[in-house]
């Protein structure tokens, strides 16, 4: 049972690239796009949206030694992945306060 069927295979076959043309000459609309058409995004549409987000907390330098962050304080950072639909965190990561975001979310999401 490795096949699996999802909603965007089912309306890949529903409704079709010559339907979706015809709905954007239908409105009048004009795909000038190089690198992202109207049916990429429509792929894109489907999926669930995360929403990522850190947080600084800072203390004293006794409360935290492991992780300094600026001179005599300490910090963490958290960062949080939340489904969109449900507004629930579904992750959350510790780093010190010292960490860049960027290559944090690429793990968290």
């Amino acid at each position: 049972m490795k096949k699996f069927i999802t909603l965007l295979h089912v309306l890949e076959h529903l409704v079709t690239e010559e339907d979706i043309q015809e709905i954007l000459q239908a409105q009048g609309y004009k795909d000038t796009a190089r690198k992202l058409s109207v049916s990429l995004l429509l792929r894109f549409l489907i999926k669930e949206l995360l929403l990522t987000d850190s947080t600084t907390i800072t203390v004293g330098e006794s409360r935290l030694p492991r992780a300094l962050y600026h001179g005599k304080r300490s910090g963490i950072k958290l960062h949080v992945a939340l489904l969109e639909a449900s507004k629930m965190p579904c992750k959350v990561r510790e780093t010190t306060g010292l960490h860049h975001d960027s290559p944090i979310d690429e793990r968290i999401s």
